[in-house]
């Protein structure tokens, strides 16, 4: 079912996100924080609400923490491209 934003979650994307709960085990960490990893690996600096002591502490732990380049693959080669929506 399409959201607002555009399509709906597709097999990619669901492949994508079991891929990141495999990484996330297999490294002993959360899922969000593979997530952030990812993107500090493309050079990005996200930029995460925290509501709480232990969201802060979670976060800053994110600085010693590295994904490999087999671990970036492995979460990247599902990815599908999908058309911009709303732009014309």
């Amino acid at each position: 079912m399409p959201t607002p934003f555009g399509s709906s979650v597709t097999p990619a994307d669901e492949e994508i996100i079991k891929r990141v709960g495999e990484v996330a085990q297999k490294k002993g960490w959360k899922m969000a924080q593979v997530s952030l990893i990812w993107l500090r690996s493309k050079g990005a600096i996200p930029i995460t609400g925290v509501n709480s002591v232990g969201r802060v502490e979670e976060a800053v732990t994110l600085r010693d923490k590295v994904l490999t380049e087999d671990d970036l693959a492995y979460l990247e080669e599902p990815y599908m491209p999908k058309p911009v929506v709303g732009h014309f």
